[in-house]
């Protein structure tokens, strides 16, 4: 990690393939990142070198059912995870965790599968991406792509018109912003 203002550097040693879809706080005080199992958040002020787990915050993935994987982490600025689990079938939910009382809350079950998550500068909105197969697509043709905006306060989900140069539809990494 660097620090644009000191330009000092941090490094932490972990293992392979346990750093994955890393999100940091608008603050920079916050590291979470999906470990293939669960999801950790990690302070950055955490001496660097070998990584040991003793200064994590985890959620294990099968806290919300066997064979669930949780996956998509994302830090917002209303110190809150957003994250997915997703249960083994076909369909997912998105979840809420409080870094403040440190409990976790469903906020809404989607179909198919999440493609990645971002959050508004206030934490109040969700950009979601995740993909529906053949059986769930309005059309019934191959796998389609979704864009929708969920309030975190309400649970309203709108539908956003998302436009992709070709048939890839998003597909693969995307980057989302706002």
């Amino acid at each position: 990690m660097i620090n644009r203002t000191t330009h000092r550097t941090q490094h932490w040693s972990v293992a392979p393939g346990s750093l994955l879809e890393p999100s940091l706080s608008n603050d920079g005080s916050l590291l979470a990142f999906a470990t293939g199992f669960g999801i950790a958040v990690m302070p950055t002020n955490v001496a660097g070198g070998s990584h040991s787990g003793q200064n994590l915050t985890g959620i294990n993935g099968f806290e919300f059912g066997q064979n669930t994987v949780s996956d998509h982490p994302r830090l917002a600025p209303n110190n809150t995870m957003y994250f997915a689990t997703q249960p083994g079938r076909n369909g997912w939910q998105l979840r809420a965790y409080s870094l403040t009382t440190g409990r976790t809350r469903l906020l809404t079950d989607l179909p198919g599968k999440p493609l990645g998550l971002v959050s508004d500068p206030s934490g109040h909105y969700l950009l979601l991406r995740y993909s529906i197969g053949t059986a769930q697509s309005r059309h019934g043709r191959g796998s389609a792509v979704r864009l929708v905006r969920l309030d975190t306060t309400t649970g309203k989900i709108t539908s956003l018109a998302a436009h992709a140069n070709g048939t890839d539809q998003f597909v693969g990494e995307a980057v989302l912003a706002w």
